[in-house]
């Protein structure tokens, strides 16, 4: 894996002390980059860049409304799909060839099946390499 053309990318809202998934993935053994992706609505907008920096990635709702079906008649903004849109530019923006999307709430990462095929849970502790085998088979089978 070529750690400069990928990166974790975290959807967040709301959350700036409990972006869970950032210490999970560092405890699961990712070394790379990781960026928090904010809308300008969020409240605590300011607390994220305080609390990460140039980490945090800030979308328009308003610029992606419209550009897609919401699926939903409440009229309201309040939903991850802006975010989920957003995210492709940002990635772009960042010359990433790659990048995983997560919420901001994972606490955990786990193999469910062992090697004797058997339902277990055991945390990852080596999160960089199951990345790369993510691109690898992507790579490999052109998916």
């Amino acid at each position: 894996m070529n750690k400069s053309d990928f990166a974790v990318i975290i959807l967040t809202h709301g959350r700036h002390d409990r972006v869970y998934t950032i210490d999970s993935l560092r405890k699961s053994g990712y070394t790379g980059e990781i960026y928090l992706l904010c809308d300008d609505e969020d409240k605590q907008l300011d607390l994220y860049k305080e609390k990460y920096k140039d980490k945090v990635l800030v979308f328009s709702k308003k610029e992606y409304a419209g550009s897609f079906d919401k699926m939903d008649n409440f009229g309201n903004k309040a939903c991850v799909v802006y975010a989920r849109n957003a995210v492709w530019d940002f990635a772009k923006k960042l010359g990433l060839k790659y990048f995983i999307v997560c919420d901001d709430d994972y606490t955990k990462y786990d193999f469910r099946i062992d090697k004797n095929q058997c339902f277990k849970s055991n945390q990852i502790k080596n999160m960089d390499s199951v990345f790369s085998a993510y691109i690898d088979f992507m790579d490999k089978t052109d998916i």
